[in-house]
């Protein structure tokens, strides 16, 4: 067996993202009668972006003493895709699929058309989720990393948004610009482990939406080009999301802030832009966000609606129900 499951380090939830972080170490280390333990660390985390959007980024290491092994990278596919470089497309009915590949820089993808792997086998010996295709990366080093963005969209669509890699020069983070309708810049701690600062330079026209996973949680100051302009706190799970119009070179440093109720705010158990009248302040919590203003529930809905009725003198009707309020 395993030494561990996989261990849930983060799970949080902004106003347009979900962000996930777990060790996985333990599942690639054997107990038992011929143990073979040669993870050191396997990391690996998830963002989702709406409503289309999905960076993975995962850090693999082996230890020294089991010599380099190689790591691989999967992508499984319902139809064969069509590969060009590091970039996958993949076509399903009304839907299209695009997956760009940022590292490892040297990255091959390797098409796997699995019906040929298991030519011969009876049905029930051929796990259901390998009967299509996948795509292999592969991994030669102790030290490995992968990053890839995903973008789900309909079948007439073209290309996916320009996809860039960002390198830190404080070297301790990684991530991804991504030129959508709202640019996007997605950071990660490269090894998993809490940081108190970042440094990176990003190039950009418009309003962009910075998203900075992987920080120790508290205050943090945040310069633009060398100048203040935001100071806010991390969620408790270590991420820092703000906005800026253009690029420039941004450093995030940690920095004291003051109670929540010193600067006239309140401690709420969502995000500010959850509440209706209500702005998110630089202030300090023992647990959730610090908001000013009146901090009105906003309503959320989520409507229900049954079929169409038959067509009756050119109308048709069907009844909606919003299952919330």
């Amino acid at each position: 067996g395993w030494e561990k499951d996989c261990d849930f380090k983060h799970l949080d939830f902004g106003s347009h993202y979900t962000y996930t972080m777990g060790d996985a170490t333990g599942l690639y280390n054997a107990n038992g009668y011929n143990p073979d333990q040669p993870a050191e660390k396997v990391i690996r985390n998830f963002v989702a972006i709406e409503p289309d959007i999905f960076v993975i980024y995962d850090y693999i290491k082996t230890k020294d003493s089991y010599g380099t092994r190689w790591k691989k990278y999967l992508l499984h596919t319902n139809n064969k895709p069509a590969i060009s470089g590091t970039l996958l497309t993949e076509v399903n009915e009304d839907q299209k699929l695009f997956s760009k590949t940022l590292l490892p820089s040297n990255a091959v993808l390797n098409l796997i058309d699995e019906s040929s792997e298991y030519s011969g086998y009876p049905d029930w010996q051929v796990p259901t989720n390998q009967r299509n295709w996948h795509i292999e990366i592969t991994g030669r080093n102790n030290e490995e990393q992968f990053l890839n963005v995903l973008y789900t969209t309909d079948a007439t669509t073209n290309s996916m948004p320009q996809t860039s890699l960002i390198q830190t020069a404080s070297k301790n983070m990684i991530g991804v610009l991504i030129k959508s309708v709202i640019p996007r810049i997605v950071l990660f701690s490269i090894k998993g482990d809490p940081q108190a600062s970042v440094e990176y330079l990003v190039d950009y026209f418009s309003t962009a939406a910075h998203l900075i996973t992987g920080l120790e949680t508290g205050g943090y100051n945040v310069y633009k080009d060398g100048r203040l302009f935001f100071t806010s706190s991390t969620s408790s799970e270590g991420v820092l999301e703000f906005s800026s119009t253009d690029g420039g070179t941004f450093k995030i440093t940690k920095t004291t802030l003051p109670s929540c109720s010193t600067v006239g705010g309140s401690c709420k158990s969502n995000p500010c832009n959850v509440y209706s009248a209500c702005n998110s302040v630089a202030g300090s919590c023992s647990s959730g966000y610090c908001c000013s203003g009146t901090c009105t529930t906003a309503c959320i809905e989520n409507w229900q609606c049954s079929a169409w009725s038959s067509c009756s003198n050119n109308q048709q009707t069907r009844t909606c129900n919003d299952l919330i309020n």
